[in-house]
């Protein structure tokens, strides 16, 4: 933060006349003091004057202190004070800026710029740099005349490539509330020569305290998509979800990157068919071969790739078996909780085989052919078939396991 003064002010000869300008800085807390020269960040003036050796040019803070950015007189003053004490030289005749030379003149064109800074200096003094030889010619001057008015002379002028070192010590501001009238002084000791300012700016090297400087560090990164296709029967669980029809799916974004489920949901189908056989019967389904009345099962895929369930209900009669179904056999209680009682097995003679199968027809229990009276028990509930075969007749009965 600091602050600018613009406006022309003509440096006309004087012997010790000051010129003066101020700039008001305000905005810090009324606490707020100089705390060392790193508190500069630089001073910078728009300046011509055709003799340098004319010159002391000082910054005075708001309580008083005056520290010096050049001085190039050195003499002894006659019925004036001195701005700063020392100097190197008052018959130096190097110029500062694109001075044209001519007293009382207009000034020169284009303006040139000084800069002074206690810490970021690439550039010793004012004065040690005209000793080490560092000027250059200004636009008034060709090899070695002054086009103005035709007489000979360098009319060279200090380097501006860089930043000048203050002559004084900035470390003597210390103390000096920040807020308030900085002013830039310019005292000419000699007559003859002149010169203007265009204008002139300090900077300082911190913020107020009540300051805050906002600053982002931002990255874009370009959005994408990663999409899943996915094929599923039925149901498909996606991230926690689970999803029933076939549809595009946007699921969580993360760094830019937004997931998406493309699904397709196929369907598990089921069928049934009847037959009957005589004997056994094999299925080309599944290439099994069925020897008993019964419901059976097979699983295969269905054409979308899902489970096709088809059950066969299977009848089965046999060769030179009779039926004994005029033998009025029957079971009760039906359904049963456990045991069942056959009736009407006295009226079939001998029974060979008494078995109970599953669905699927696997035998489950072989039972006892001189008994009457049977325990299910030990098999879970279900759908069972009681097969009596007596000589050569077959009856086939259903019961219920609860």
């Amino acid at each position: 933060i600091g602050g600018i003064f613009a406006g022309l002010t003509f440096l006309p000869d004087g012997s010790g006349v000051q010129y003066q300008t101020n700039i008001a800085i305000s905005g810090f807390d009324d606490s707020t003091t100089i705390t060392s020269a790193g508190d500069f960040d630089q001073l910078c003036l728009d300046i011509e004057h055709s003799y340098i050796g004319d010159l002391e040019i000082a910054l005075t803070c708001p309580n008083g202190t005056v520290v010096s950015l050049m001085n190039a007189y050195n003499g002894s003053p006659f019925g004036w004070t001195e701005l700063v004490p020392g100097g190197c030289g008052s018959g130096i005749g190097t110029s500062l800026g694109n001075d044209t030379n001519l007293d009382g003149g207009a000034p020169g064109a284009p303006v040139w710029s000084y800069c002074f800074s206690p810490t970021n200096a690439t550039l010793g003094t004012i004065c040690a740099e005209n000793a080490a030889g560092n000027t250059i010619p200004n636009d008034y001057t060709a090899t070695g005349i002054n086009l103005p008015n035709g007489t000979t002379g360098n009319n060279v002028a200090m380097d501006t490539n860089g930043v000048y070192l203050p002559d004084g010590n900035f470390n003597d501001f210390i103390g000096c509330p920040v807020n308030g009238n900085w002013t830039l002084t310019v005292q000419d000791n000699q007559g003859i020569d002149d010169g203007y300012i265009f204008q002139w700016g300090l900077v300082f090297g911190f913020l107020p305290a009540n300051c805050i400087t906002e600053s982002l560090d931002l990255t874009i990164t370009p959005s994408s998509t990663n999409t899943t296709t996915a094929a599923a029967c039925d149901t498909y669980t996606w991230n926690g979800t689970t999803y029933t029809a076939t549809g595009v799916y946007t699921g969580t974004t993360a760094n830019c990157v937004t997931q998406a489920l493309n699904l397709t949901i196929n369907t598990n189908t089921s069928s049934s068919i009847s037959q009957t056989a005589l004997d056994s019967y094999t299925w080309p389904v599944n290439n099994q071969t069925y020897t008993t009345t019964g419901a059976y099962t097979a699983v295969i895929p269905n054409t979308s790739g899902c489970d096709s369930t088809i059950t066969l209900n299977l009848t089965m009669s046999f060769t030179g078996i009779n039926d004994l179904s005029t033998s009025k056999l029957s079971i009760y209680p039906n359904p049963t909780n456990g045991d069942f009682t056959i009736t009407g097995l006295e009226l079939v003679g001998t029974v060979s085989s008494l078995s109970l199968t599953d669905m699927n027809g696997k035998v489950v229990k072989v039972l006892d052919t001189k008994a009457t009276k049977f325990s299910m028990a030990s098999i879970k509930p279900g759908v069972y078939f009681l097969n009596i075969i007596s000589g050569n007749k077959q009856e086939v009965l259903k019961i219920v396991k609860q």
